[in-house]
């Protein structure tokens, strides 16, 4: 099956994704051509900063992407800054991007750095028309 011609991605999971299995997912990222929106609830337990870091790579080949929502509510408690600050390093790369929409649960140590990091990737998203951030979960 391929899916090459997708315009929406949309994947809810309970289920066992780790952080391998996004990276996985992230490298197909570049053959999506067609892609507009990609929305990904992933309260998996067993992700971790890791996990968001390969998000983040991957969202670098979709600077297409017009909508783009993340659920990483209850995701594990030990995601790290790092983690998010490669993902929002992908962030800068959706030069096309209107709509983003960010779930994050408020006890995953995400400390003040990480909103700014968030900041940053933000500044070059000169298309942006909808933003929002749930950082209470």
């Amino acid at each position: 099956m391929s899916f090459r011609n997708c315009r929406l991605i949309s994947i809810n999971s309970w289920g066992n994704i780790t952080d391998k299995g996004l990276l996985s997912f992230s490298k197909g990222f570049p053959k999506l051509k067609s892609l507009q929106s990609l929305n990904l609830s992933l309260p998996a337990y067993k992700i971790k900063g890791k996990g968001l870091g390969n998000v983040g790579e991957g969202l670098k080949s979709l600077s297409w992407l017009k909508s783009f929502h993340l659920d990483f509510s209850s995701c594990q408690k030990d995601r790290t800054d790092e983690g998010i600050k490669m993902f929002c390093e992908g962030l800068k790369s959706l030069s096309s991007l209107e709509s983003i929409k960010l779930r994050f649960h408020s006890n995953q140590n995400i400390k003040d750095e990480c909103l700014s990091n968030i900041g940053e990737g933000l500044k070059s998203l000169s298309c942006l028309k909808y933003l929002d951030f749930d950082f209470d979960g």
